[in-house]
């Protein structure tokens, strides 16, 4: 390292003094930044004395250092280590200590900052259990807790010990008075593999819980999520804050059992999930609680949100209720807003503009509630302004129609599409208003030449238009893409930041990612039935290895156009042949420990 260091010395003393005699010039000023030190760091400690540590991407980094030591600010000067990957697995290590680590983003610029330090021991507990019969009461069976099988298990340096874990609480109704604590693991679980009812049916599955705001203060609704069977019914399940480690509330969901044993598994979306967990309690139902609403969006306004989610496909909801909060998962118990159960929108008045806020929507019957719907957030702004023109307008033509689509202007709650079949030429009267940043204008007429401008409008007024673009349709062909801005759901979500609807908004920098569990799915309402020819599948790093493109009419049954058990990653450009209003991704088994996660998921065709 000294030696090195001596070498860059003298190569520095050397430039400068032929930077005087004018035989050398200075860098370009537009050389590129030493990049920023890489955040999210995940440590995943494995049974075969092993940690992998994983990060996020950082913007112009061409490589990471990881650094180790066995005390906080003890990884020293030299990395273990050097990648081109996200991530890092450190082998051959002990059971005794704590390893503590850091990661560094390097270009030809240099090396960022380091890390933030993360730390883990070496190797997890060893999962039991699961398997005990639960208790009757009544015409219930009781689960305790303290009994599953754990899973996902992380080191929490704070506290110095695995989570998931199980502890005593006073609150308890379970022998011992001891009860899990899903706290701290993004990936824990807990696992009941004898579940046993005597006949096929409906079911509430209700969770007995505690916790206060302890380490994640402002978090009033702690959401987890539940599997069945291998299925995942949703991962968005509401819990919220009953006040205190040893005061307990109940959660509970519909789900369909089948006779003989089950298996039910809650598992994490976040670290802040539940901190006391005392019981699942299984009870037959005599009638359904709606499905969940999906597909939430949020508009800004002055002072005041819109917010339009999808209904509920099951259980005839009477109301919706809007929750509000000003952190993620911060959402008040107290409902902000109830509308009924056919009406599928909602305006927020009195808010603070330029203050960010986050809601989920429910629904509800005489029964009960629902899982909740994704959560969204938006920064409400002052009116005193129309929108910005939109950018990125693009047109491609097809058989007697052109596609458009559209960067989404923040402020804008509308937009007006003109069309005119000259340069300069379109009518002052536009051919439609979208409330989406796509368009397919299907009174085109082959071997035509269109030009389209759009604006984006708002209470405030209407935009100046956006630059002119231009696109000839014919009967030959010619794929336009369907997908983007278009309605997209899933089977379930990482957690709130990564929702299906960025695998179709034209944007790489987000994106949509699943639990980490099998099987996921991801499908987009196309609005109307097409012939679908192309599948483009940006994945991240987590990626599909064994995956199914489908098509559907009607969101329900459906037709494999593709099927792969060796998916490679990347991004995938796949020639398909198909036809239907919806179309989904069906993932059978990941490629990695995560889940699945897109970029972008874009369909094309007519």
């Amino acid at each position: 390292m000294k030696t090195a260091l001596r070498r860059t010395a003298r190569a520095s003393a050397l430039l400068l003094v032929l930077f005087g005699l004018g035989l050398a010039t200075a860098p370009a000023a537009n050389a590129a930044a030493v990049p920023a030190a890489p955040e999210e760091l995940e440590l995943v400690a494995g049974a075969d004395l092993s940690i992998t540590v994983e990060w996020e991407a950082v913007p112009g980094a061409t490589s990471y250092n990881i650094y180790r030591g066995t005390s906080s600010g003890g990884e020293g000067a030299t990395p273990i280590g050097s990648t081109t990957e996200l991530e890092y697995e450190d082998e051959g290590l002990s059971p005794t200590p704590i390893y503590f680590y850091q990661v560094t983003a390097v270009n030809a610029s240099g090396e960022s900052p380091r890390s933030p330090e993360d730390a883990s021991k070496t190797p997890p507990p060893i999962p039991t259990g699961g398997d005990v019969p639960g208790v009757t009461v009544g015409n219930s069976k009781v689960y305790y807790c303290k009994d599953a099988v754990f899973g996902g298990f992380d080191w929490f340096q704070t506290l110095s010990g695995w989570f998931p874990s199980v502890l005593g609480s006073s609150g308890s109704e379970s022998p011992g008075d001891r009860v899990a604590d899903m706290a701290y693991a993004d990936e824990g679980t807990m696992t009941f593999n004898n579940v046993v009812v005597p006949t096929a049916g409906l079911y509430t599955l209700a969770w007995r819980y505690a916790f206060q705001g302890g380490l994640f203060p402002g978090v009033n609704n702690r959401q987890m999520g539940l599997k069945v069977n291998g299925t995942v019914i949703t991962s968005t399940q509401s819990f919220p804050i009953t006040g205190s480690f040893d005061v307990y509330d109940l959660s509970a969901l519909q789900v369909r059992l089948n006779a003989g044993v089950n298996s039910v598994q809650q598992f994490a979306v976040s670290d802040h999930g539940l901190s006391r967990v005392d019981q699942l309690i299984v009870t037959p139902a005599t009638a359904s609680s709606p499905s969940g609403p999906t597909n939430l969006r949020v508009t800004p306004g002055n002072a005041g949100a819109t917010l339009t989610w999808n209904a509920s496909t099951s259980g005839a909801p009477t109301s919706y209720r809007i929750y509000r909060g000003t952190k993620s998962d911060g959402e008040v118990n107290t409902p902000v807003g109830t509308v009924g159960g056919t009406t599928t929108t909602f305006t927020d008045t009195g808010l603070q503009n330029n203050k960010q806020y986050f809601y989920f929507v429910s629904a509800a019957n005489a029964v009960g509630g629902s899982p909740n719907s994704n959560e969204v957030s938006v920064i409400p702004t002052a009116t005193g302004g129309i929108p910005a023109a939109p950018g990125g307008v693009a047109a491609v033509g097809g058989n007697n129609s052109v596609r458009l689509t559209w960067n989404a202007v923040a402020g804008a709650t509308g937009y007006s599409v003109f069309r005119g079949t000259a340069p300069g030429g379109e009518a002052a009267t536009p051919v439609v208003t979208s409330a989406t940043n796509s368009f397919t204008d299907g009174t085109a007429v082959n071997g035509t030449t269109y030009y389209y401008k759009v604006a984006a409008t708002n209470a405030a007024g209407t935009s100046p238009s956006s630059a002119e673009v231009s696109a000839t349709p014919s009967g030959g062909g010619g794929a336009v893409l369907l997908s983007q801005g278009q309605p997209a759901t899933a089977s379930s979500v990482e957690n709130a930041g990564l929702p299906a609807t960025a695998a179709v908004d034209g944007n790489t920098a987000t994106r949509w990612s699943s639990a980490f569990s099998d099987p996921q799915w991801l499908q987009v309402d196309l609005g109307a039935t097409h012939s679908v020819s192309r599948i483009v599948l940006n994945w991240q790093t987590a990626y599909g290895k064994a995956f199914q493109l489908q098509t559907s009419a009607n969101g329900t049954t459906w037709t494999t156009i593709y099927s792969t058990t060796t998916g490679a990653g990347g991004v995938q450009d796949l020639a398909v042949t198909g036809s239907g209003r919806y179309v989904r991704l069906y993932g059978t088994q990941r490629a990695t420990q995560y889940g699945y996660s897109l970029l972008e998921f874009q369909v094309f065709g007519v």
